[in-house]
């Protein structure tokens, strides 16, 4: 089999391995590396100071001084995970030039080693450092990093795990380069192809300024984004073919370049050259929408990928603005149409924001890996440390030693994915699906079947939607023989609360203390207490106004913007936007289900955790034993009959886990390290023979969930049917 198997089946993957997936998958776990290994790499960051530039002298040397001759770069070791370091330049650009750039080198000198004083000529283009050294010197910057000479590009072997400086030098940035420019003040990508025009100019500012499209819905309920009235099909077209041109620059296409921009976020910046002649237009826009760079547009990446989303989902055929037509009533002919449709497709690929581009119930996960593939990388392994890197994986596999062992690359990828907790569906599979699964590749598999529930955790801030995808995931997740073994709490369900029945009376008991919840939902929160209360589940009303008392002094001192710029950490805001969308439910009258932690005993303790239980949950539930305390004939219980057929779709049980982030057991997390909190509706079937749950997925069911004191336990996810069932052909 070719080395790269991104299209092949897995039926073809098994089929070539003679051997059950399930099987290969648990194979290559023996791989696997915590990225906590590979961070001496940033810890000793090489970065290069340009001639003339000192710690404390930023003056900008005279132009025509350092063009008329060559140009000095020493090398300095920084420690980037110091805040005081982080003022270095992370320089995104593509090895070999585009057709718009001139290809000479030799005129920089690098130093070869820090402090040697000896120094040899750059292999990298003279324009790449003349554009770069000049935004430095526009920002007050101080030190570049490039890769090119801050990574060791020869290597002395390819085995793996060797004691070769340089070779430990090229695993470790592999495996941590994202680091470089997520935590880099100034990250700054070069694009190649030059803005020519004044009226590609006009028009780059207007879309960048949102001039061209309004309504631009993020999430459900909001409309799609539209055209605005003062952007007539001919000004959209030209817009829409400005952005085609400008992504199909060679930077857009590498895998590598792809990672860099992702990482950096909101601080990337992408430099478009133009000529001098468009430098008095330029500076008549504000310093935000191009930056004051001379000769460069400097552009927000995100903003630059967010409008250009926008503007495509506007142009899809099928979510046109109506007053499109009454500009151009004949539409264009259907070569054009189709052409236009693949631009558009193009475009979202490559630029297109996640946040805007999927459904809110999407993981980003399966985007990442399908549009890294579609993008060039020099080795196909190297994929397997960018999509690490973009998705914050702390879990790595050791490249060499699966290319030593001739594992499939596609098989590592998806391995990597579960050990790193991402979540599959195993639940019930639909009649053919074995046999589809069998016909599609991993990255297919991966959208397919990578768990959805129905509608996703909602997120009471969108804008946090993308980063709490990543956080939906298993920790501690190893692969065994009969699925992903994994830890957590299992709840039994019980007693369903009806919140419409609440008395709406002013809460005696509501803290009038203000908190980072709004005061509506302290309001909510604290009826929901004093109705529990009334139930006789005091253990659990006390627990939520702990929360709140809780909530009341993490407020003590903490800004506005803290908490725009996602402060406290991600675990806080993780359980405030459960808090706040279980508020949400009790304000609007939403049903809740009580549950308490399961006991081998069979033996119901107090209720210590509240999920929000949906409409069509309730329509379809069953659960009228009244197990619970406080069940037996109470008006606010909600119970009904189901069919077998209805019971697949309602969770029995829910299995919680949450750990926050940089709470890991050993006391020593991965810099890395993302929060993971699961909160999963799930069937169970038989023990295993060790008397290990063996559980099931159904949904996502959001609650809020009191386990203090009590340890985790191990539980097994079996395999999902379709890919247990891909032997071999």
């Amino acid at each position: 089999m070719e080395a790269d198997d991104k299209n092949k089946s897995l039926a073809a993957i098994a089929q070539h391995f003679n051997r059950p997936i399930t099987s290969l998958l648990t194979d290559i776990q023996g791989s696997e590396a915590q990225q906590k290994k590979f961070l001496d790499f940033v810890r000793k960051l090489e970065c290069f100071r340009p001639f003339g530039k000192t710690a404390t002298d930023n003056t900008k040397l005279d132009e025509t001084r350092r063009l008329a001759q060559p140009t000095t770069l020493y090398r300095e070791c920084i420690d980037a995970f110091d805040p005081k370091q982080r003022d270095y330049v992370a320089l995104s650009y593509t090895w070999n030039a585009s057709s718009y750039e001139d290809e000479s080198c030799g005129e920089y000198q690098v130093e070869v080693a820090e402090n040697t004083g000896r120094f040899e000529p750059s292999g990298v283009r003279n324009c790449v450092f003349n554009r770069i050294i000049k935004y430095m010197d526009t920002v007050g910057a101080t030190r570049l990093w490039i890769d090119r000479h801050s990574i060791s590009q020869q290597t002395t072997c390819s085995e793996a795990g060797c004691g070769h400086p340089n070779c430990k030098q090229k695993r470790d940035a592999l495996q941590s380069m994202d680091l470089v420019y997520s935590l880099s003040n100034c990250p700054v990508a070069l694009l190649g192809r030059p803005l020519a025009t004044a009226q590609e100019l006009e028009l780059l500012a207007r879309l960048l300024q949102g001039q061209l499209v309004h309504n631009g819905g993020r999430g459900r309920g909001l409309k799609s984004p539209q055209l605005s009235r003062t952007t007539g099909p001919q000004e959209a077209e030209l817009a829409l073919r400005l952005l085609g041109t400008i992504t199909n620059d060679l930077w857009w296409q590498r895998a590598w370049t792809f990672q860099e921009n992702y990482r950096a976020g909101v601080k990337m910046t992408l430099l478009i050259e133009h000529p001098p002649s468009l430098e008095e237009q330029k500076r008549q826009h504000p310093v935000h929408v191009f930056g004051n760079v001379p000769g460069e547009l400097g552009i927000s990446s995100v903003q630059f990928s967010l409008e250009a989303t926008r503007l495509c989902l506007a142009l899809r055929p099928d979510r046109r603005s109506p007053h499109y037509f009454h500009f151009q009533p004949h539409y264009p002919r259907e070569k054009s149409r189709r052409e236009e449709t693949t631009l558009i497709d193009r475009i979202l690929s490559v630029a297109g924001k996640y946040s805007h581009k999927l459904s809110v119930s999407e993981s980003v996960t399966p985007a990442v890996v399908a549009d890294i593939e579609k993008r060039g990388a020099q080795d196909p392994w190297d994929r397997l440390a960018i999509v690490a890197n973009c998705c914050q994986y702390t879990t790595r596999l050791e490249t060499e030693r699966l290319k030593q062992e001739r594992h499939s690359l596609s098989l590592s990828m998806l391995a990597m994915c579960l050990l790193n907790g991402e979540i599959l569906y195993n639940g019930r599979m639909w009649s053919d699906a074995a046999r589809t699964a069998s016909q599609i590749t991993v990255s297919q598999y991966l959208k397919t079947r990578l768990f959805k529930g129905s509608d996703g955790p909602a997120a009471a801030d969108d804008g946090y939607r993308i980063g709490l995808g990543k956080e939906c995931r298993f920790f501690d997740a190893t692969l065994g023989k009969e699925g992903v073994n994994t830890k957590g709490h299992i709840w039994k369900l019980g007693q369903i609360i009806d919140t419409s029945v609440f008395r709406r009376d002013e809460c005696s008991s509501v803290d009038d203390s203000p908190g980072l919840l709004s005061p509506k939902r302290r309001r909510a929160l604290a009826k929901l207490a004093e109705e529990l209360t009334l139930l006789q589940h005091v253990e659990l009303a006390n627990n939520i106004r702990a929360y709140l008392s809780q909530d009341a002094m993490d407020a003590v001192g903490c800004t506005s913007l803290e908490y725009l710029l996602h402060k406290p950490i991600v675990a806080e805001r993780h359980t405030r936007n459960v808090a706040c969308n279980l508020a949400e439910a009790v304000a609007l009258g939403k049903k809740l289900r009580l549950a308490n932690l399961r006991d081998d005993s069979n033996q119901r303790g107090p209720y210590k955790a509240v999920f929000i239980w949906d409409d069509e949950l309730v329509d379809n539930d069953s659960d009228s034993e009244g197990e619970g305390p406080g069940d037996e004939g109470d008006s606010r219980s909600s119970t009904s009959e189901t069919s077998d057929g209805d019971r697949k779709h309602v969770p029995e049980f829910v299995f919680t886990a949450s750990r926050p982030e940089g709470d890991g057991e050993s006391g020593d997390m991965d810099r890395n390290d993302v929060g993971k909190h699961v909160s999963l509706g799930v069937h169970m079937d038989d023990l295993t023979s060790l008397g290990i749950p063996r559980l099931r997925t159904v949904r996502w069911l959001q609650g809020m969930y009191f386990v203090q004191g009590v340890p985790r336990g191990n539980v097994v996810f079996p395999w999902p049917s379709d890919l247990e069932s891909i032997v071999r052909v």
